[in-house]
């Protein structure tokens, strides 16, 4: 069974196997890009990119990100006070900087709940 958190009106629910996630009720910012259709350019940007990512990841500021399998673009969950430091963090992007990125949509977003399982990642792909 899958440990999960759920939160709402102030309860934690405990999972089976009674573990207990601590989850802030804070607005993060979920990141929707589209991609150019030229691979050849996401492919050269693609290091200085992930290089971005992780100090990101290792700032606290990048949750989750990753690109759709089909090639479409990228969603990223950022930690972040505002919008605008939410488009702060994507401008400074190397995909940004280089056109990689042909549209963006930023939105906020309440985290209630999560499955730390489902989320784990064997090795990160940052590099």
């Amino acid at each position: 069974m899958a440990s999960v958190c759920v939160l709402g009106q102030g309860k934690t629910l405990l999972s089976k196997r009674d573990k207990v996630f601590a989850l802030e009720l804070a607005v993060r910012f979920v990141v929707y890009t589209k991609y150019i259709e030229d691979a050849e350019k996401v492919q050269a940007s693609r290091p200085q990119h992930r290089a971005y990512a992780m100090s990101m990841v290792t700032a606290g500021k990048l949750i989750l990100a990753g690109p759709f399998t089909d090639g479409y673009g990228a969603l990223f969950i950022y930690d972040a006070e505002s919008e605008q430091e939410t488009r702060q963090y994507v401008e400074a992007d190397p995909f940004f900087k280089s056109a990689v990125f042909m549209s963006v949509e930023i939105r906020p977003w309440k985290m209630l709940g999560t499955n730390v399982e489902k989320l784990s990642v064997p090795e990160p792909i940052w590099s």
